[in-house]
């Protein structure tokens, strides 16, 4: 808890980043956690090929890379980290829909939750998404109404992008910790 205020994972790891040196993270990658019942196949290196190619399409950047070699306390963290960001997101863009439909939009509102939004998804490592916040934030700075809606839309379409491939990492994450399969 800070000031009466309990930190979710994501402030917690937005914390952690604002008090590092600048500039990457100089760490090992973590060893493949034990399996059991994944013999012979290699979740973690398909996990690290996966995210490299997010990486590769811009959806993420070397962010997520550095939290997944991040030293761990607990075998869920990139689980709980992810869990949260989407939520916190997901109620981030129902505002934003309660605001965009007013009669009459108070931008100055649209921005201050954008820009949570995109702190977040920096934080975590959502390039595409951070670079959609960014447009709605310059559309509603202007007060360009259309802008402001198209911006909406793309900010939407990347979340969904980035949450349909943060799930696959969270099976494989699963799949790790728990050794079951992707599918199941």
């Amino acid at each position: 808890m800070v000031d009466g205020v309990e930190k979710n994972p994501v402030s917690k790891f937005c914390m952690f980043l604002s008090m590092r040196p600048r500039g990457r993270f100089i760490l090992q990658p973590e060893t493949p956690p034990k399996r059991t019942k994944m013999e012979g196949s290699n979740v973690w290196q398909e996990q690290r090929n996966f995210v490299k190619s997010l990486h590769e399409q811009g959806i993420l950047d070397s962010q997520f890379e550095d939290i997944l070699d991040l030293p761990r306390e607990s075998p869920q963290f990139v689980i709980d980290l992810v869990s949260t960001f989407c939520s916190d997101a997901e109620n981030a863009i129902a505002a934003l829909i309660r605001y965009i439909n007013e009669p009459d939009i108070n931008y100055r509102k649209i921005i201050d939750k954008v820009h949570l939004i995109r702190g977040a998804s920096s934080c975590i490592g959502g390039h595409r998404m951070a670079l959609a916040c960014r447009e709605l934030r310059y559309a509603c700075e202007d007060k360009d109404k259309d802008r402001c809606l198209a911006a909406f839309v793309k900010t939407g379409d990347e979340y969904q992008i980035l949450k349909e491939k943060f799930n696959i990492i969270l099976q494989m994450e699963r799949a790790m910790i728990y050794g079951k399969s992707k599918t199941g």
